[in-house]
């Protein structure tokens, strides 16, 4: 356990070896090779090559390339890097020939000289572009392969040269259903054929194109073929958006009664119309927003009907053109037990968000130094309880109970990303 196979550098010591100065090495071991074969050195050598790990050293459950990529998860024989890790790293795919019109394209497999991949813009974003490989189940290397057809790559130019370990958003992830920017989903199955009945991605598929900032990336391919020499696919030119939704995305359980914004982000459309659907399929209207022309960032205060349901979605669109419009991805469900979300604005005790015993809720406290406000009926005598944690923070949390006048009580706001459990 104290000698593991890895690449790393000298370059900051002074480490010599038969008055040679030692910088980078790989370093193997001999029993690891014979009870793994050569999977994990192939990993390491591509280190010495230049090339990142495309997993998380979190450890945090996502996979952002799985199986897909010697870079994340080595098999035996070693399966392939992706395409566009051979052609950044490893310089055996010279360019990446761009999609820039609609129309029929074909692909060769990922291990043929040419026709390999294909490179596509997204016109919502500057640093972020779909990369296309064909991965067949075949030869030495690719056999361990969970499935097999086209996948779709998004490649995040702002984290190039730093791969998928300790970044803020991945350099290389593969699309795959169930998965989105906080959900796994099932990578093994990231491959489209119509062999597997997955023929299209969008930015309303599932799973959808959507870019790193959880906005819509613009990906219309569709009609993706069957698994042969070549896979076939057609593209629709990417679209830039008007209107984008950022909240409801779909996932969230709202609890019944309770409140949330509606959130979305606007180009150029005037007049909003907001609709919801608890089954996905009949919509009615909620209100209309107007005159929002030059307002980026919008948002309407929901309240959330008393109708349960697990296949809610949110729609808006412009009053003027119902062809521009923007959904929820996924459904989100409406129940008793249900979670309510803080509403901003609520820093001051007008503006307080109204709870009840028993309620759970989510919120953020940023930046430092803000206060959010609750506010429920409580008798003389009462013993309350309030239990709270931070997730991902440093900053030291405070609870205070008041009433009009006063304050009642307070913890001693040490809590620091641990649960508390405060007694008033």
């Amino acid at each position: 356990s104290t000698l593991w196979p890895h690449m790393w550098s000298l370059d900051s010591r002074n480490v010599l070896v038969n008055g040679k100065k030692v910088t980078t090495y790989n370093f193997q071991l001999e029993r690891n090779l014979l009870d793994l074969g050569v999977g994990v050195l192939s990993h390491e050598m591509f280190h010495s090559l230049g090339a990142p790990d495309l997993y998380h050293y979190s450890l945090d459950e996502m996979n952002p390339v799985a199986s897909w990529d010697l870079m994340e998860n080595t098999t035996n024989p070693p399966q392939h890097m992706g395409a566009y890790m051979k052609y950044r790293y490893g310089h055996w795919i010279t360019s990446i020939p761009e999609i820039s019109n609609a129309g029929t394209y074909y692909l060769q497999p990922l291990n043929s000289s040419k026709q390999n991949s294909f490179r596509i813009a997204s016109p919502n974003s500057s640093s972020e572009y779909y990369v296309l490989e064909y991965r067949k189940q075949q030869g030495v290397f690719e056999k361990s392969l969970h499935s097999e057809g086209l996948l779709v790559y998004r490649i995040n130019q702002n984290s190039d040269g730093q791969g998928n370990a300790v970044v803020v958003s991945d350099e290389a992830y593969i699309y795959r259903p169930g998965g989105t920017n906080s959900s796994n989903g099932e990578p093994d199955k990231a491959s489209f054929s119509s062999n597997s009945g997955r023929t299209a991605i969008n930015d309303y598929s599932n799973p959808s194109s959507v870019l790193s900032d959880n906005l819509p990336g613009g990906l219309d391919l569709y009609e993706v073929g069957s698994l042969s020499d070549s896979i076939s696919f057609k593209i629709r030119k990417p679209k830039a958006y008007t209107l984008a939704l950022t909240s409801p995305t779909g996932g969230e359980n709202f609890k019944i009664n309770g409140q949330t914004n509606i959130t979305w982000i606007n180009t150029s459309v005037s007049d909003i119309k907001i609709e919801l659907s608890l089954d996905s399929v009949r919509w009615q209207e909620i209100t209309t927003v107007k005159g929002q022309s030059g307002v980026n960032q919008g948002q309407f205060l929901w309240k959330i009907p008393s109708q349960p349901t697990t296949t809610g979605k949110i729609r808006i669109s412009d009053l003027n053109d119902a062809s521009s419009y923007s959904l929820s991805r996924n459904f989100f469900t409406i129940s008793t037990n249900g979670q309510l979300f803080e509403v901003e604005p609520n820093n001051t005790k007008a503006e307080a968000t109204p709870i009840a015993r028993g309620d759970s809720f989510e919120g953020n406290i940023d930046p430092e130094g803000e206060a959010d406000y609750y506010k429920f009926t409580a008798s003389a005598g009462d013993t309350i309880d309030v239990f709270a944690g931070g997730v991902n923070s440093t900053l030291r949390g405070r609870i205070l109970i008041l009433n009009d006048a006063s304050i009642l009580g307070f913890d001693d706001g040490l809590y620091n990303g641990l649960i508390t459990n405060q007694r008033f």
